[in-house]
């Protein structure tokens, strides 16, 4: 009987010397690369003025908030707040948290800094947010087929938008 325990204990031994020296550091890897990751920061893209200075299209800061459902620690409180914030339904999120099915869920994009305060202010575990920048045209139906639009990474796909791409980028 101890020579049994004795050879359990040798081969759980040998099993974690197995995985710690030489999965280690594979391991560790994997650790960290499934919870960090790098989110590009997209600089702020240049002004349109008119000739006088006036800004014809400029830049919004925004936020998108999202949420990571294997981190969440009280589903239901999680749900509850984020659909007080954003004006959603709880059992939407309820459902999304708990479904298991994806990594992150984006919650809510060009969201006021004000929301975001208060979002922070519950420190709700798996909630994050990012800060975007959301092109603001002043004259919306006038000058918009001269002037163009951007995608939502802020490259210009039409108008001077486009034409001006390389020098509007933020770098």
């Amino acid at each position: 009987m101890g020579l049994a325990i004795a050879f359990i204990f040798c081969i759980i031994f040998a099993r974690l010397f197995y995985v710690q020296l030489v999965w280690g550091a594979e391991l560790k890897y994997r650790a960290t690369d499934q919870w960090n990751r790098e989110i590009p920061v997209i600089a702020s893209r240049g002004l349109i003025t008119d000739t006088n200075g006036q800004i014809l299209a400029g830049n919004l800061t925004t936020y998108s908030v999202f949420l990571r459902p294997n981190a969440v620690k009280d589903a239901e409180y999680t749900a509850t707040v984020l659909s007080g914030i954003f004006s959603l339904n709880p059992q939407d999120i309820l459902a999304k948290i708990t479904g298991g099915k994806v990594s992150e869920i984006t919650v809510a994009r060009q969201v006021s800094k004000e929301n975001v305060e208060k979002l922070v202010s519950y420190d709700l575990a798996g909630v994050y947010y990012s800060r975007d920048n959301t092109r603001n045209y002043t004259y919306d139906d006038v000058l918009c087929q001269v002037l163009g639009f951007t995608a939502n990474d802020g490259t210009g796909l039409s108008g001077i938008e486009k034409y001006y791409n390389e020098i509007l980028s933020g770098t």
